[in-house]
């Protein structure tokens, strides 16, 4: 089992479990609004969104 507690963009989840695994994750609720803001514009477009503030815990 691979550990990661990062965020994640939001079509991370629904990508692991498509191949048979399970996401572990959480909402963040504590985190820096500027950070997370810079790195939408840069890759918003480029990768997705990180609208939903999903958080990857690890994959079972």
């Amino acid at each position: 089992m691979t550990e990661y507690d990062k965020l994640v963009r939001d079509e991370i989840p629904e990508s692991i479990r498509q191949s048979d695994e399970t996401p572990v994750t959480h909402v963040a609720e504590d985190f820096n609004a500027d950070r997370l803001e810079t790195l939408r514009e840069e890759k918003a477009d480029e990768r997705g969104g990180f609208a939903d503030r999903i958080v990857l815990e690890r994959v079972k």
